[in-house]
């Protein structure tokens, strides 16, 4: 049985100097399905021509433009141009596990309604201090709507890093994408809405408690 594709949306602004690490991270992960769509927002130094150096070399590599500013736009633009099934997303300036696709997917598997599909976030700092997110009272396993959207509406906390999701496009096109030039106070309010309208009006929502999504800090 085939693996189902999975498309890796990254939002760039200026990020030429993560792009080797972000490279690296990438060619780590052991799913083998996968497409990475880059998805530059505007970017003023060199990332575009490395990332399309990379696209030359790389067939299931593209490189599109975002002229809206912002993350939740380039994402969205990502999200109608991906072919995948299922949505990952990942900042220029992290590092995923590399099992982080093969663990998740096989929680689609254990729970085939599930929208998404959560792992735990580790922040390092640069002074190398490791701190692993809080991700509140949901449980191990299954966890059926409303309960993680209304948690994550009213403790922001205890909101997963949107690195250490898997999501089926489908649920994102239900909820109509993902909100754009949304903030909640310090808080990127884009990530959080997506959530929130997810956990709302899914049947299910599965939250997997594995180490497996870096989260750097510099």
């Amino acid at each position: 049985m085939s693996k189902p594709l999975i498309s890796i949306i990254i939002p760039v602004l200026n990020g030429s100097k993560f792009l080797v690490r972000c490279f690296d991270t990438l060619e780590k992960q052991l799913y083998s399905n996968l497409e990475v769509i880059f998805i530059d927002n505007g970017s003023e130094d060199d990332s575009k021509e490395i990332i399309k150096n990379q696209c030359s070399i790389k067939k299931n590599y593209y490189l599109i433009e975002c002229n809206i500013p912002g993350p939740g736009a380039a994402r969205n633009i990502g999200i109608k141009f991906s072919k995948g099934e299922y949505i990952s997303f990942l900042d220029v300036d992290d590092e995923l596990k590399p099992d982080k696709h093969h663990i998740l997917i096989e929680g689609f598997k254990s729970y085939p309604k599930a929208a998404m599909v959560v792992g735990n976030t580790s922040k390092i700092y640069s002074d190398g201090r490791e701190v692993m997110l809080n991700l509140g009272p949901l449980n191990v396993g299954l966890n059926e709507p409303p309960k993680p959207g209304i948690l994550w509406l009213q403790h922001f906390q205890h909101h997963p890093h949107i690195n250490s999701m898997l999501i089926k496009k489908q649920s994102i096109l239900h909820v109509n994408g993902i909100p754009e030039n949304m903030f909640m106070g310090f808080v990127n309010g884009e990530d959080i809405a997506l959530s929130v309208k997810i956990g709302m009006e899914n049947e299910i929502i599965l939250i997997v408690f594995e180490r497996f999504v870096t989260f750097l800090q510099d």
